[in-house]
């Protein structure tokens, strides 16, 4: 008994000798790769320092090429720390230069691609990941771990079952240990039948192509955003009630949500509209992406969405991806000043889920997207129009179509791309501005008449936005310059107008209509 101890005490000794000697050969041959990145990191660090608690993105050239992280991840803060052809052994051997000495709130590491691929195998690679999750949560215990599946590529798809295997191997590891999470970015860019599509590579068959990105983006991005949903700082927004709403709103924002509740005529209204609105100013192109958690069905027809607009008026131009309480979202524009808007409604399957919501602005197109899941989008709509402004309002947006009624609504996950700031809130003025003076009113033809008239001053101070032009009473439209001709008129014909003056308050005030005056038009 005592000699089979002796000799089960040499044998042990004898395998740690060799392990030690394997370690040590394997540290004599390892040679890391990317020193000079590295040291390009170091550089970088040295003169603008990473913010701590941000979320850090960590890999191969797969992370490096990923170009459109930053605005993707937005409004989180990331690290991107993608280098060479690196493998998991390069990042456990840098890992204190470039991951734990900036303690991020979060770390999402993709490796195993050049591993399988230069004939490491499965379990040595899965050791590796296990090993560098181990390292991170050991030195920074708050810090959440995110593995990225491999991806397939047609220049490594001999490797492709290996890569399963590995991928397969740290999805059980993960939800097995509760110490990191998996993310399956891999299954994405596989056709029904598990084949590649060529389109999502570029010509090295190795490295993904923009649609390669938006597919991987569309997995990867939502999947870190929920993950730390918690760590999300909204953008701040400017409130207002825009347009024609007689019944002051709310706009607050705490624990990652928007909250809004509005009243307003609405935004389907044929030339005027009215709504809350959280929102900041848009310079050039950018996007607008929420997710609309909640919404009270209260009012004839609420709306709740992201809206971008050119003036707070009532008459502005604008787009709007809209969702109901109900089934039904879409998109809705006002192409032109003095039009009534076009609405494109889509039917949602999902009742009652949430729903997301986004709206793009490049040059004069402003296309609107919807989703039920924030990965799998469908164009709601487009426009193009005639000169948009440069600067633009874009935010939420959420009316009860009903003033002095209100409906509410609540959004997460508020991404606003482009360069955007927060204006200066709306002035404060509760005067309605003057009664136009000297309306004339001319015949031209034997179908229309020229309505002029003189501005008739503002007492709260925020000037003139525009006037409504009234027909026997009724609005048949709205201008901000001092002249309208109204067409489409009967030979003959007796017309009375009137003309009223609404200002630039928010929300707006409205004047009381000018003297009638009446016009008949000429003999056909």
């Amino acid at each position: 008994m005592r000699a089979l101890t002796r000799n089960r005490s040499w044998l042990t000794l004898l395998f740690a000798l060799l392990a030690g000697f394997g370690s040590a050969a394997s540290a004599q041959t390892f040679a890391p790769c990317c020193g000079s990145e590295i040291k390009a990191f170091e550089s970088q660090d040295a003169k603008f320092p990473p913010p701590p608690g941000a979320v850090e993105v960590v890999g191969s050239s797969t992370i490096r090429r990923w170009s459109s992280v930053r605005n993707e991840l937005a409004p989180l803060d990331v690290i991107v720390r993608g280098f060479g052809g690196s493998t998991a052994d390069d990042l456990d051997y840098y890992l204190d230069r470039i991951v734990l000495k900036y303690t991020p709130r979060a770390v999402a590491i993709y490796e195993g691609d050049n591993d399988i691929s230069n004939g490491q195998s499965v379990v040595y690679v899965a050791g590796k990941l296990q090993q560098l999750v181990a390292r991170i949560r050991t030195q920074l215990p708050a810090t959440r771990v995110y593995i990225i599946a491999v991806k397939p590529s047609p220049s490594k798809w001999s490797f492709w079952p290996s890569m399963q295997q590995l991928n397969e191997s740290m999805r059980d590891y993960c939800a097995s240990t509760l110490e990191c999470r998996f993310i399956d970015v891999a299954t994405a860019l596989l056709d029904g039948n598990g084949q590649l599509i060529p389109e999502y590579y570029v010509a090295d068959m190795t490295h993904l192509s923009p649609a390669g990105y938006a597919v991987w983006t569309g997995v990867l991005g939502p999947a870190l955003m929920a993950g730390e949903a918690a760590s999300i700082v909204l953008p701040k927004l400017q409130q207002a009630d825009a347009g024609l709403a007689a019944t002051r709103g709310s706009t607050s924002s705490s624990d990652g949500f928007v909250d809004v509740t509005g009243s307003g005529v609405g935004t389907q209204d044929l030339l005027l509209d009215g709504f809350r609105y959280g929102y900041r100013q848009l310079t050039g192109n950018g996007q607008i992406t929420v997710r609309l958690t909640d919404q009270v069905a209260t009012g004839t027809s609420p709306l709740a969405g992201v809206m971008i607009r050119e003036w707070l008026t009532p008459e502005s131009r604008y787009a709007f991806v809209y969702s109901t309480p109900g089934t039904e979202a879409g998109f809705m524009y006002r192409g032109a000043v003095s039009k009534a808007p076009v609405v494109k409604a889509v039917q949602q399957p999902s009742v009652g889920s949430p729903r997301w919501l986004r709206l793009v602005r490049k040059s004069n197109v402003v296309t609107g997207y919807l989703s039920a899941d924030g990965i799998t989008w469908q164009q709601s709509g487009t426009f193009t129009f005639t000169s948009l402004t440069q600067k633009v309002f874009i935010g939420v947006a959420v009316t009860s179509a009903a003033d002095g009624v209100m409906a509410s609504a609540k959004f997460d996950n508020v991404w606003l791309y482009g360069t955007t700031a927060l204006p200066a809130a709306p002035a404060v003025d509760i005067y309605p501005p003057y009664r136009p003076k000297s309306l004339v009113a001319t015949a031209l033809a034997a179908d229309r008449v020229n309505l002029s008239w003189q501005w008739g001053g503002d007492k709260g101070g925020t000037g003139v936005g525009g006037y409504r032009v009234f027909r026997h009473g009724v609005m048949i439209g709205v201008t901000r310059s001092r002249s309208y001709v109204d067409t489409g008129l009967a030979a003959s014909t007796s017309y009375t107008y009137t003309v009223s003056a609404y200002d630039k308050a928010s929300p707006t005030n409205s004047g009381l209509p000018s003297s009638p005056v009446v016009a008949v038009t000429t003999a056909p």
